[in-house]
């Protein structure tokens, strides 16, 4: 795993964090990535223009909590997505999902995520082993 992080006068601002996703099993619900620093540095140059990369976006991402250090990408919404560019011709037909060689995140979008307080809104219970939301609306 690795950060781009942007020069400003505050000093380096983290932007993108790219992940390696060679042996990623596509049938999976949700991928989950832990979030320890310090990251390694990546820059522009890093990129392999011979190599499929595909943004995760704030949608995608699903806060894990029972363990707060990491970060849930759903699969199946990177997938439609994938397909849905590539029936619209953004996406060269003869690529596959397997093909990804990196999923690209922002990490404003990360942090938002990790950051989200719904907890008040929900009352949850455990239950045999599992914690269940139920609504409070």
């Amino acid at each position: 795993m690795k950060v781009f992080y942007d020069q400003s006068e505050d000093g380096l601002s983290p932007v993108w964090m790219l992940l390696p996703i060679n042996t990623l099993e596509w049938q999976l619900e949700r991928f989950y990535v832990p979030l320890k620093a310090p990251f390694e540095r990546f820059t522009t140059e890093d990129f392999n223009s011979n190599q499929l990369y595909i943004t995760v976006l704030i949608e995608d991402l699903v806060r894990n909590w029972n363990e707060r250090e990491s970060i849930g990408i759903s699969l199946p919404s990177i997938q439609n997505r994938f397909n849905a560019q590539k029936s619209k011709n953004d996406i060269d037909e003869e690529y596959t999902i397997s093909d990804i060689q990196h999923l690209v995140v922002r990490m404003g979008d990360i942090e938002e995520v990790l950051q989200m307080n719904i907890q008040r809104k929900f009352k949850w219970e455990l239950t045999s082993n599992e914690r269940t939301c139920i609504s409070t609306r």
